[in-house]
């Protein structure tokens, strides 16, 4: 416990040291004098209210708080300061379709199996809780994956250059295996 403490200490004079030899530097960079250097500090020590009109901006000090009264150079907490929406959080991107992955033939095909592809997803996100129910979701997971499986090979045959499709038949098989090797490890 004894060293615990002296190393905290330690800890603790090598920061100060530190942040006292980084105004050190800053001072010495800006050529400032040692009055102006405490006075910088000084300044950053104090409380938002204490800071004058004199330091504020001049949009700042203009501005009217919550009541209409003027703050007369005295800035409103965050925690007061309501929240406006500026431009771009107004602009939306425009929509734009997604352009088709398989041919418009095979496209009905794939929608089916990725129906069951993302009722599988879930069936095998509900076998990692590890509860009771384990072997159902994972046996629901397995037939969901294998109709998914069916219905892309089915679009594979009828579009068999989509990159896409080649992808999703074997993140497809992927997580039928581990579908299987859970059942085994049980």
């Amino acid at each position: 416990m004894k060293n615990i403490i002296v190393f905290i200490s330690v800890l603790l004079i090598i920061a100060f040291v530190g942040i006292i030899w980084g105004f050190y530097e800053y001072r010495v960079k800006e050529g400032l004098t040692i009055s102006q250097t405490i006075k910088l500090i000084r300044d950053i020590i104090k409380p938002p209210q204490e800071i004058t009109k004199a330091k504020l901006p001049e949009s700042t000090s203009d501005k009217v708080s919550d009541q209409g009264k003027a703050t007369q150079g005295i800035i409103t907490p965050t925690d007061q300061t309501p929240i406006t929406a500026t431009i771009t959080e107004i602009i939306r991107k425009p929509y734009h379709p997604p352009k088709l992955l398989v041919k418009p033939e095979a496209q009905e095909l794939v929608n089916e199996a990725n129906q069951f592809y993302d009722e599988g997803i879930r069936h095998l996100q509900n076998t990692f809780k590890k509860d009771d129910s384990f072997d159902k979701e994972n046996n629901l997971a397995i037939e969901s994956f294998r109709e998914a499986l069916k219905r892309y090979l089915e679009a594979e045959k009828i579009d068999g250059e989509s990159l896409w499709l080649r992808n999703r038949i074997r993140d497809t098989n992927q997580n039928l295996v581990t579908c299987r090797k859970q059942t085994r490890g049980r």
